[in-house]
Parts: structure tokens; C-alpha cells; sequence
């Protein structure tokens, strides 16, 4: 073999070698994955009609064997936004056969743009990037905020913090109001929560609204389809050491929880909270929920809940008056009475009871199951409780004495479905049995008893229920 020939075969060896490296070698294999270094691209720049920074997020492979994407495109048209990719230094919102070599990586950019002319443009405007490869398919969620407005991500508040009632209030993610801290929210604020975003508590919320400029709590999907949906965000918690809560004259609605005082394992000082003159509705789960807490709550309209208008575990101390818990929604195959107090919770197999006290006084418990209201306690000995002037539904003879049992209240244009722009109306018709029913309130705050939750006077016997 002459010089020439072994160079010529050496030469073709080594480009063999060469291209036949792991790494160059493309794998059809569905279980070689693609992974992302987020899973969310969040803009949270306040946008106006001007392109965006650009955001980036990186493509790994982590196989041994190269991985063809053979289309990365955006899966949604908006009437809100334009977004602008860049795969790799190849630009352009629909590409082909993006190759990433085995154990190597790709970068992507993002850039939007907010269309100026969008009617009623929503605050989060979501798309994804699909990626297409080995059968299989991938996504990166994209969100911007498309209006102007106080933005929070994973974020904790400390010192004496106020919201005003300047611009909404869109909270990403979740919010905690830190120990020895206050958050004041001030009359007519507006809270948009996205998708399982939670407010907790260790310090102190403060939501005062009135009866002319309410606050509302809602999800941040304003399409009307959205109006009544429940579950569009998870809840307001107060978690022990969490004191001096109030909330009136607040709308919260389309959670998951509504509200929660208490967490489990306990901990810390007993969370307190008084709620009046307040709607929970659309909650998916719970509209009140006490874990061991103290809650005080007056004048308050509780309805169309998934399971429980008020629920109670592991006791606490619950002074309730003058409070309509309205489960005469379908929507769920509830199998829950609305109103349940317990004093024990279930963890890992095991029962842990704590002491129950409570007052239920001048409600309404209502709702299309034979009992709405469930007492339960374990620990041996009756809980200290008052039971009386309710109007309930309920096949408990024990419950006769000072209550009404099983008589339509006669609310007089209730919640039935999700129907878009449904009825609300949970005032009495003029026959209700409820209307003089009410027991003369001596104790606690006086001023919640004195009007009801439209602000009218209270007559004396007064009408059970936040309405008179």
C-alpha cells in the first residue's frame, strides 16, 4: 500500500470516528427527554403598546444521543398580544428540526408585544411554546400583564404596608404578610389572584371595606365564562400568630378555600379573625374554614360553596350571628351538611381533638341536602356551644328547641347553577319564617347587630340572616 492509499484510508477512518460520536448521533427513542430550565416564562414588566425586554429560557439535552425538535410554534392566537421567538438563532414563531447535540443545551428568546387597541385587555395574557420531537411533545407557559396595575410574585410584605385604591392588585404566585406586620387594604380595592395564588399571614391583614366601596377578592380571568367559576385560586389563610384579622365589607369569590384561619400541624398563637358584612360565593371547596381559630363573624352571605359554607376542625372558638350560609347550588355532588363543626382532625391515621366553643345565633342554614348543619366532637364531653334562633335544615328533633326547622326561608332569587349573570339575591321574600325570628343580641361588638348588611336598621325581634 503506497503513502497516498494510507493517508486516504487513515483519512476516511477518522471522518468515520468522527461522525459517529454519541453525541452527533440522532436518537428516535420517545424516552430520550427534553427538559427547560423554567417551565414558565412570567414578563412582569407593566406593558403599554411597546415590545417587551427579552426573556430567555434554556433547552437542555441531557442524553447521550442527539435530539432532533422537529417544530417549536406557538400554540395560541390573541386578540392581546403578538409574542416573537428565537430558537438557537433561528427566528421566527413556527421552526423546523431544531438539533441539539447529546449533553448539550440551546438557548430560546422571547419578545412581546401588547397590541394597543385590545377592548377590556386582561391582565395576564397566557400563550406556550409546543415542542414537537420523538412523538412526544413539550410546553413553556408564556404570561405577560397586559395592564397597568400593582403586580406581586412570590412576595413577602413586611412593615405597615397599605393598598390603595390607585390601580388593581394582581397577585402571581402568592403573597405573605410577615410576622409583625400589617397589610391595609383600603376601601374599593380590587385583587386579582392567578391560578393557585395564595395570601397568607403571619402578621395582620386588614380589609376595610364599606358599604358604599367594597373590596373584591376574585381570579384573574375576567372573560364572563370566568364570572362564577370556583377554584380559580387557592385562598386567604391566616396561619397561627396571625392576630387582629379583619375583613368587611369584601366580595371573595372563584377560590378554592376562601378563607382559612389556622394550618395543621399547629403551632404558635391561635390566628383570630373577624369577618361582617362580607360574601364569600363560588368558593370550590370551603367558603370559612377554622383550623383550632378563633373567629368572629356578623352579617355575612356564604353561598354556593363545592362542599362546606363553614367548616370547623380541631375546635377553636366561633362566635357566629346574623349570618346566611346558603348551599342551594348544583354544581358539585355535595355530601356535606354546609354548616359542620368538629373538634378533631384526621393526620397521618391518627385523631387529634382540641376544645369546641361556639355560638350559632340568628343564621340561616340552608341548602338541598336533609341536614345542613353537623355537629360532631370526640372528645368526650359536649363542647360549650349556644344553638339558637337558626333557621335550618335538618332532621335532628334535638335542634327543635328555639329553632325552626326544615321551612324555606324563602330567599328570593337564589343561586341554582353556574349560569352566567345567574341571580344572587338572598334577601327574604315578605312570608319568610325567618323575618322577627331573631334573638336580642347582649354581648360582643355591638355595632355589627345594630344593621344588617345593606346597612338598615335592625327591628327588634329582628330578621335571622345577614338581611333584615
Amino acid at each position: 500500500m503506497n503513502k497516498t492509499t494510507k493517508f486516504l484510508s487513515f483519512l476516511l477512518l477518522a471522518i468515520l470516528f468522527f461522525a459517529c460520536k454519541p453525541e452527533q448521533l440522532i436518537t428516535t427513542d420517545p424516552s430520550a427527554k427534553i427538559t427547560f430550565s423554567k417551565d414558565t416564562v412570567l414578563f412582569d414588566t407593566v406593558f403599554t403598546t411597546v415590545g417587551s425586554v427579552t426573556k430567555r429560557f434554556v433547552i437542555y439535552n441531557k442524553n447521550k444521543n442527539a435530539i432532533n425538535i422537529s417544530n417549536i410554534h406557538l400554540t395560541n392566537e390573541n386578540d392581546f398580544a403578538t409574542y416573537r421567538l428565537n430558537a438557537d438563532g433561528i427566528a421566527g414563531n413556527n421552526i423546523a428540526d431544531l438539533e441539539i447535540k447529546g449533553n448539550d443545551s440551546a438557548f430560546v428568546f422571547v419578545e412581546v408585544t401588547l397590541k394597543a387597541n385590545a377592548a377590556e385587555r386582561p391582565f395576564l395574557i397566557a400563550d406556550s411554546i409546543q415542542f414537537t420531537y420523538n412523538e412526544q411533545k413539550a410546553q413553556v407557559q408564556l404570561l405577560s400583564y397586559g395592564q397597568n396595575a400593582h403586580f406581586y410574585s412570590d412576595s413577602i410584605l413586611t412593615g405597615n404596608i397599605i393598598w390603595a385604591n390607585d390601580l388593581p392588585y394582581v397577585i402571581y404566585g402568592g403573597i405573605l404578610v410577615d410576622s409583625l406586620s400589617k397589610l391595609t387594604i383600603e376601601p374599593g380595592v380590587r385583587i386579582y389572584l392567578h391560578q393557585n395564588a395564595v395570601m397568607y399571614a403571619k402578621g395582620t391583614i386588614e380589609m376595610n371595606g364599606t358599604a358604599t366601596d367594597s373590596i373584591t377578592l376574585q381570579g384573574d380571568r375576567r372573560e364572563s365564562e370566568y364570572y362564577n367559576e370556583p377554584g380559580q385560586w387557592s385562598c386567604v389563610q391566616f396561619l397561627p400568630g396571625s392576630v387582629n384579622n379583619k375583613i368587611s365589607y369584601t366580595t371573595i369569590k372563584n377560590a378554592v378555600y376562601g378563607v382559612v384561619v389556622g394550618t395543621y400541624p399547629l403551632y404558635g398563637v391561635q390566628p383570630t379573625l373577624q369577618i361582617e358584612n362580607s360574601i364569600i360565593k363560588y368558593s370550590m371547596v370551603t367558603g370559612i374554614f377554622g383550623i383550632s381559630a378563633k373567629i368572629n363573624a356578623y352579617n355575612n352571605l356564604v353561598f354556593a360553596c363545592g362542599q362546606y359554607a363553614f367548616f370547623v376542625q380541631l375546635g377553636g372558638d366561633y362566635d357566629m350571628v346574623h349570618n346566611t350560609f346558603a348551599q342551594t347550588n348544583n354544581f358539585t355532588n355535595r355530601q356535606t351538611s354546609g354548616v359542620t363543626l368538629t373538634d378533631y382532625l384526621k393526620y397521618n391515621s391518627q385523631v387529634y381533638i382540641g376544645n369546641l366553643k361556639f355560638r350559632l345565633l340568628n343564621n340561616i342554614m340552608w341548602g338541598n341536602l336533609r341536614d345542613e348543619l353537623f355537629i360532631d366532637f370526640k372528645s368526650g364531653a359536649l363542647p360549650m356551644y349556644t344553638l339558637s334562633n337558626n333557621l335550618m335544615r335538618s332532621s335532628n328533633s334535638d335542634y327543635n328547641s328555639n329553632n325552626i326547622l326544615n321551612r324555606d326561608p324563602l330567599f328570593a332569587n337564589p343561586s341554582i347553577t353556574l349560569a352566567i349573570n345567574e341571580n344572587e339575591d338572598y334577601h327574604l321574600k315578605q312570608t319568610s319564617p325567618a323575618i322577627g325570628f331573631g334573638q336580642v343580641i347582649n354581648g360582643g361588638p355591638a355595632i355589627p347587630f345594630l344593621f344588617d348588611m345593606d346597612g338598615k336598621n335592625r327591628s327588634n325581634p329582628s330578621t335571622i340572616g345577614c338581611y333584615e
